[in-house]
């Protein structure tokens, strides 16, 4: 009988386990963003220097950016998509049209502030609200709003996967305004490079626009499946022991 109680208790564990990275990867739900203490601009992000600033358990630092026919760092405005994430939002006007095309790159690190073994870094989320009109009904045109995130180790020697976000007109199959990406296990620091663009055509074939007014990256921190297995280990033990005792 006792084996069959820990067996039941493991089992449904296992389906706890899976239950959460499940919601781990859910869409994250639409709600007012909140103001940073201190912080109203990517300007003032870049300022920090190494310092950064601490949202949660992760430290954001080291903020670099590049801006190509866009909206300067202190036209960029930032904020945490809200109370319930860990995460910062970027604000602007990026617009394009005509073929006056406008391209932002943000770059940052984050790193696990939380001094437990076993706490890395989970999914991480992108999501924006990009628009665009005048391309076909489907498949790739020449007006898109598109952000491209890419992860990568502190030295920038090992990769950790891509995300995108797009939007090539109302209705396009191709449209992606939310997406996350699981990182590999054990990661506490990761470099973040985001690249916002907004194209449009310079002919009357699509003559349309291109627009982005906010891009949210996400992100959630999960314990190491290893830890997971203790805990497993530690309340099976204290089951077994209950039951000897009784």
């Amino acid at each position: 009988m006792l084996r069959i109680d820990q067996r039941n208790f493991i089992r449904a564990l296992s389906w706890a386990s899976l239950s959460v990275g499940a919601l781990a990867v859910a869409p994250r739900a639409n709600a007012a963003p909140i103001p940073i203490p201190g912080i109203s601009t990517l300007k003032d992000l870049i300022d920090t220097g190494s310092v950064g600033i601490n949202i949660g358990d992760k430290q954001f630092y080291n903020f670099q950016y590049v801006g190509t026919s866009a909206p300067t760092a202190t036209q960029i405005f930032v904020s945490q998509p809200d109370a319930t994430i860990q995460g910062i939002r970027f604000s602007a006007n990026w617009q394009s049209a005509g073929g006056q095309n406008q391209d932002s790159l943000i770059t940052y690190s984050v790193h696990i502030l939380d001094s437990a073994p076993f706490d890395f870094i989970g999914p991480i989320g992108l999501d924006f609200d990009g628009t665009a009109t005048g391309g076909p009904p489907s498949g790739v045109g020449l007006d898109v709003s598109t952000v491209t995130e890419k992860a990568v180790s502190l030295d920038g020697f090992s990769s950790y996967g891509t995300l995108n976000v797009v939007d090539y007109g109302p209705g396009n199959p191709i449209n992606v305004d939310s997406t996350s990406k699981t990182p590999v296990t054990g990661l506490r620091d990761i470099r973040l490079t985001k690249d916002i663009q907004v194209r449009s055509s310079a002919t009357s074939f699509e003559a349309g626009t291109a627009n982005i007014t906010f891009v949210d990256n996400t992100f959630q921190q999960v314990p190491e499946p290893a830890s997971i297995g203790l805990l497993a280990m530690a309340v099976g033990g204290m089951l077994a022991r209950r039951r000897k005792l009784d």
